[in-house]
């Protein structure tokens, strides 16, 4: 990866001067900016924090929820213990402009798993709401009744799949700069909250029980599941219980989601705590 060790932060956690910005993928197509489909994806998701003139490079299933909240509440919009339902109705709410993305001080982003990203993504997404599954369908032909996790992993190293819902996008894809102050890892979230607050004094909140994604919400089943066909795993999660995201994994699956996020894969383990990231062993 290109993306350089942060800036040394100065008294009080500041930063002794804001790096200079470069849009990473900016000059990858001969167009207008504002035609640039790839640059316009990843600006999408680029959310300011008004007072510390930051920007947080929101990726779903990253934790996001948590941290959209922080940042609402932070711009003055959402005061602590207000809904969290706000954040999911308003994500362009708080979109940054070229302005803002240019002369940010400070700048964030938050990567993950992508083995354990992509479990998620199919256990809340693809088998709890209707509409992420149906973009699945028509992005694949699948029927929806031969879904399986193995199909969905299959299926990501085809580019329109992959790309039919941004919880299962590539995490390279949200990248706007070519360089940020502070890459976190998900897998580290409790080191990610302390620096925010040191760095912007940005307070993040444990908001889990509310949202109740993941499988913090369900009891944790080991086994073989990559071939359930998703009725039989929605049963098992109405009851309460889940498969964790190893029980989604063999050789095969692991393999074809090892292919279809490499870049993914590769940027994790550059950033994160050892041992984080998912394996077979």
């Amino acid at each position: 990866m290109i993306l350089d060790p942060p800036v040394a932060p100065g008294e009080h956690g500041r930063y002794l001067a804001p790096m200079r910005r470069h849009l990473r993928l900016a000059s990858t197509s001969p167009v207008n900016l504002a035609k640039n489909e790839r640059h316009l994806f990843a600006a999408s998701h680029a959310l300011r924090i008004y007072r510390e003139r930051a920007i947080y490079s929101f990726i779903p299933k990253n934790g996001c929820t948590a941290l959209r909240y922080a940042l609402a509440i932070a711009n003055g919009v959402l005061r602590p213990g207000d809904d969290l339902r706000w954040v999911h109705k308003n994500n362009g709410t708080f979109v940054a402009t070229l302005p803002d993305l240019i002369l940010a001080d400070y700048t964030f982003i938050v990567v993950r798993c992508p083995y354990r990203r992509l479990a998620s993504a199919f256990l809340d997404k693809i088998i709890g709401e209707q509409g992420r599954r149906d973009r699945f369908v028509t992005a694949t032909g699948i029927a929806e009744t031969s879904i399986t996790f193995r199909r969905f992993a299959k299926a990501m190293s085809d580019h329109t799949a992959q790309h039919a819902d941004h919880h299962w996008a590539p995490q390279i894809d949200f990248f706007i700069y070519s360089e940020y102050d502070d890459i976190f890892c998900l897998e580290d979230f409790d080191a990610m909250v302390r620096l925010l607050k040191d760095r912007i004094d940005l307070d993040v909140f444990d908001v889990r029980k509310q949202v109740r994604h993941g499988l913090d919400a369900y009891t944790p089943v080991d086994g073989d599941f990559a071939d359930m066909p998703i009725a039989e795993i929605a049963a098992m999660r109405r009851e309460g219980r889940s498969p964790t995201a190893a029980s989604l994994y063999d050789a095969g699956t692991f393999d074809a989601v090892s292919l279809a996020y490499a870049e993914d894969i590769a940027l994790h383990r550059e950033w994160s705590p050892a041992g984080s990231q998912l394996t077979l062993d």
